[in-house]
């Protein structure tokens, strides 16, 4: 008999193991277990952002632990542990509940949810705002993050967008010369910069997994349209574009990031003469982009502007 009871608890046991990993509402952290994540970004009020964190399970998977290093002081010089945080099952409402305790001594909590793709819902209270922290799946290496307030399904305010990649691929893929240029991909309104004058829409979309940048490009009434490929060529250490128009233009320029722009240039020639040309794509804080395309026509000392685009992001 006790033997038969042994057997029937151990059953027991392992069934509600069985049964409590298949629906598990913790699963919804597994991407994220046994990795460092790290961003780097610009809040809208043009503070620095810069975050690492590191998830693990404990409690035989029944609490999800997140340490969370960053800057620890207003002036952003000095690194540190910043933030330790659970995620838990509550049994009482049925939710999944954060609570993050930071090195200033304060403590905030709320719920999480994940949507059918993945995509995680942090909302919390936090003064007198609802407040979400979004955290969007691109693929199993990178979540675009999203801290800001939103009604439904609509945000009202963003005061943060920027990207969490695991720490070994930010390290080999991004983190270096060859996705400098990633903070122009995207889908794009263009608009003149300084106006609410749309001149054109754009698709930025990284092809030959990602080691080139398309670029397509059309005019509002779709009569002007051009393409381009970007790429770093690690040979002679520069990016390299290519582009073409309906207009016949050809335009080959080269160049690097400088103090955070990217600025190619080339020649083209317009009647036989020589056109310098100058081209420079600057990240604005609030996640979009302004592109700059300057002249100088031969024997000129000055360069003029032909194109000043201010690129938004499409809802």
């Amino acid at each position: 008999m006790r033997k038969l009871k042994t057997f029937f608890i151990s059953t027991f046991l392992f069934t509600s193991l069985v049964l409590r990993s298949q629906s598990n509402p913790l699963d919804i952290f597994n991407p994220f277990l046994g990795k460092s994540w790290v961003a780097e970004g610009t809040w809208n009020n043009g503070a620095e952002f810069k975050q690492e964190q590191i998830y693990s399970s404990t409690l035989n998977g029944t609490l999800i632990q997140v340490q969370s290093f960053g800057f620890i002081d207003k002036e952003h010089t000095k690194w540190g542990q910043r933030n330790l945080g659970t995620r838990k099952f509550e049994q009482n409402s049925k939710q999944v509940i954060f609570i993050e305790h930071d090195v200033f001594g304060g403590m905030t909590t709320g719920t999480v949810t994940a949507d059918q793709k993945g995509n995680l819902y942090y909302d919390y209270q936090y003064g007198d705002m609802q407040m979400t922290d979004y955290w969007e799946v691109i693929d199993t290496n990178q979540y675009k993050y999203i801290v800001g307030s939103r009604t439904e399904d609509k945000w009202d305010e963003k005061f943060l967008e920027a990207t969490f990649y695991e720490k070994n691929f930010f390290n080999t893929k991004v983190n270096n010369p060859s996705r400098y240029f990633d903070f122009w991909i995207g889908e794009w309104t263009v608009y003149v910069y300084g106006t609410e004058n749309i001149a054109g829409h754009s698709v930025i979309e990284p092809i030959l997994d990602s080691m080139a940048i398309k670029e397509t490009y059309r005019t509002n009434n779709n009569q002007y349209r051009g393409t381009s490929l970007n790429k770093y060529n690690p040979t002679i250490k520069q990016w390299e574009q290519f582009w073409v128009d309906n207009s016949g233009l050809t335009l080959l320029i080269k160049g690097n990031l400088i103090d955070g722009k990217m600025i190619l240039e080339g020649v083209t020639y317009n009647n036989g003469k020589k056109v310098e040309n100058r081209i420079t794509w600057s990240k604005i804080p609030d996640d979009s982009v302004r592109q700059r395309w300057e002249q100088k026509q031969e024997g000129a000392t000055e360069w003029t502007l032909a194109f000043d685009g201010h690129y938004k992001r499409k809802n």
